[in-house]
Order: structure tokens, then C-alpha cells, then sequence
């Protein structure tokens, strides 16, 4: 099993659509890399898809590169693992929305790194290693 990444639903937005430098990381990191994404990113992206006016071309699309993923489901310990970090950032005045919450908890639990273009957002969460 290569380095675990979960991809976040940004990143894979970008890589779907053939933007740089999303193509370029997966076709560098695929030999090396375990990618992941969760059910939660999967959610996210299908209504997305369910949104777009391309919404056949964009469904089909983002159908045949989640299918190349380890999906991750939401568990029991990462609910814990969700709240005890949703109770630490509110004490510090700095929540995230549930949504990356649950991601992050989901990626600590699972001991996957995160790639994501929203840095400033999942680097709140201790202990989750960003990219």
C-alpha cells in the first residue's frame, strides 16, 4: 500500500476538469499513493454534479474517477473523533463547517493525509496532515 491520501472535493473538481497542478500531482504520486475520498466528499460532488447544466457529461465523469477511489465511510470513531475536535475548535473560537469536520475526523481515523486547496480551512483540525 503506497502513502494514504484522501482527495479532498475541491482538489478532485479541479482534476476532473483537467486543471493544473491537479493532474499533474495524481499522475506524479499514483505509483506511491493509496487515494482515497469519503463519503462525505462523494456526496458533495454529486450534488454538485446534480447542479451543473452538464449534468449527464459531469455525472458520468465524476462517476468513472470515484470508482478508481477507496472510498471511506463515515464510522463510529470518527463521529467521536468529530465531536472532540468540534469541541476544541469551538472553545477556540475557530469552528469549520461540519462537512470538513467529519472529512478530517474521517482521515485522522483512518491515518490518511488530505489534499486539499483549502489549506487555511483543514489545518485547524490537530493533528491531520495537510497538503
Amino acid at each position: 500500500m503506497g502513502n494514504p491520501l484522501i482527495l479532498d472535493t475541491d482538489f478532485i473538481i479541479e482534476f476532473i476538469k483537467g486543471r493544473e497542478p491537479a493532474v499533474t500531482f495524481v499522475q506524479q504520486e499514483e505509483e506511491n499513493t493509496l487515494f482515497a475520498t469519503t463519503t462525505i466528499n462523494a456526496f458533495e460532488l454529486y450534488v454538485g454534479a446534480q447542479e451543473s447544466p452538464y449534468k449527464e457529461k459531469n455525472s458520468a465523469k465524476l462517476h468513472e474517477f470515484i470508482n478508481q477511489l477507496l472510498i471511506l465511510p463515515l464510522t463510529l470513531p470518527a463521529s467521536r473523533k468529530a465531536a472532540e475536535i468540534h469541541g476544541q475548535l469551538k472553545k477556540q473560537g475557530s469552528l469549520i463547517d461540519i462537512k470538513g469536520l467529519l472529512i478530517g475526523a474521517i482521515a485522522l481515523e483512518e491515518g490518511f493525509a488530505l489534499k486539499t486547496n483549502n489549506k487555511k480551512h483543514f489545518s485547524r483540525i490537530p493533528g491531520l496532515e495537510v497538503l
